[in-house]
């Protein structure tokens, strides 16, 4: 069991987490997860490597990279994007990727 400490928000601190793993010669993560989760690593800039499924169901949304003038001097502001997409198609599903480039 790792215990690890909260953030302000009181979820797992992902920057304490991935330093955790990286010691632990843990040097390659994949995260497997909704857009709160997927948001949280992508804009702390943890991700390195993008690979996203998209159905062709929408449940939903999160307002992920709207930020205020006093939240852009906690967090990096902008919007990360891909370098070299590439695109496919499994089933009825997209699927996106490509290496992360941040703002």
């Amino acid at each position: 069991m790792i215990i690890l400490p909260e953030d302000s928000s009181g979820r797992v601190d992902l920057h304490a987490l991935m330093k955790r793993l990286w010691l632990k010669r843990n040097h390659s993560l994949m995260v497997e997860g909704g857009a709160r989760l997927i948001t949280s690593f992508l804009s702390l800039i943890l991700v390195d490597y993008l690979v996203l499924t998209i159905a062709p169901n929408f449940v939903g949304g999160l307002n992920i990279f709207t930020r205020n003038r006093d939240e852009c001097d906690q967090l990096p502001c902008g919007l990360p994007g891909l370098e070299r997409p590439r695109l496919d198609l499994f089933g009825e599903d997209m699927i996106v990727w490509g290496k992360v480039r941040n703002p």
